[in-house]
């Protein structure tokens, strides 16, 4: 499936625009090298920084909780990824998810 992120962090300059097939595993495409550098088991900051941490499982690339952890860190989540991403209380969803123009911001 295709993977197309706009950045919101002002640090992040390019879009993530990669194909990603879970159940293989695999990333290519502009921006799977800065997925790929976050290694399994590493504990990825989630917002509202620096409240919380999530700990990428051994096969980052094959679960949706992990993408959707690692690309919510600097980029919009696309659709497909937004329902995943790991909070800490059920109500956060609505705290935390707003609609930004080409996928959801995490904040």
């Amino acid at each position: 499936m295709r993977l197309r992120c706009d950045p919101v962090n002002p640090r992040v300059d390019d879009p993530l625009d990669m194909e990603w097939d879970p159940a293989a595993g695999s990333l290519t495409g502009q921006g799977a090298e800065y997925v790929k550098d976050f290694s399994p088991r590493e504990h990825v900051t989630l917002h509202p920084i620096p409240r919380a941490s999530h700990e990428l499982s051994a096969e980052p690339l094959k679960s949706y909780v992990d993408m959707a952890a690692i690309i919510g860190r600097s980029h919009l989540l696309p659709d497909v990824l937004a329902p995943h991403y790991p909070y800490l209380e059920p109500d956060y969803t609505e705290k935390l998810m707003g609609e930004a123009s080409g996928g959801t911001l995490i904040f």
